[in-house]
């Protein structure tokens, strides 16, 4: 991981608690040294769901992905206002 400075951009985040291939943990080190640097980040960490999973819908590969979670197709909308919001 690369080292945050005062001038990294702003940075939206996602991860699942669950995830088996990728501690949470991570996600959890690259906010805080986000916030710790006066940065503009969210970090969105979803109770359920496995490492991969990308925008969770059926529209990524329609009848085929097994990993469709309705649930999980939240990050999307959260990262759009994320970026609607903090990114000029």
């Amino acid at each position: 991981m690369g080292t945050v400075t005062a001038d990294t951009p702003p940075l939206f985040i996602w991860h699942t608690a669950t995830d088996q291939q990728v501690p949470v943990q991570h996600a959890l080190s690259m906010a805080q040294a986000m916030w710790q640097h006066g940065n503009s980040c969210e970090l969105c960490v979803l109770a359920r769901g496995r490492h991969g999973v990308s925008l969770a819908c059926d529209e990524v590969d329609p009848g085929e992905f097994d990993m469709v979670d309705d649930y999980l197709t939240q990050w999307f909308e959260r990262a759009l206002t994320f970026i609607r919001t903090f990114v000029h």
